[in-house]
């Protein structure tokens, strides 16, 4: 494995861990329910640093599914190898995301 790919994986693998520890965090003061919404806040914030804007109404797993399904056609159909490591890796990132709001 070259060590770029390494260093995503590093980074994915830190990102997840962060989202777990913000959720955790937020269950403290607030229910399963409220804490998911707040995670899914702190997402829809980071989304945009991309370009990527969530429907407002992406309230749920399945929603961003949607998302996820739609950034990989994208990746699917883009020529540059590039360009469909970075969607493949957001489409990863996403699907991590929805794993977490569907625990909660």
């Amino acid at each position: 494995m070259s060590d770029q790919r390494k260093a995503r994986a590093e980074l994915r693998q830190g990102l997840h861990q962060f989202l777990m520890q913000l959720y955790f965090s937020y269950t403290e003061s607030m229910g399963k329910e409220e804490a998911t919404k707040a995670v899914q806040e702190v997402l829809t914030e980071q989304y945009q640093y991309f370009g990527i804007q969530i429907p407002e109404e992406a309230s749920s797993g399945k929603d961003l599914s949607v998302l996820a399904k739609d950034l990989e056609k994208r990746a699917r159909a883009s020529k540059s190898p590039e360009e469909q490591m970075y969607l493949y890796e957001k489409v990863e990132a996403l699907m991590k995301a929805i794993d977490i709001i569907e625990e909660g």
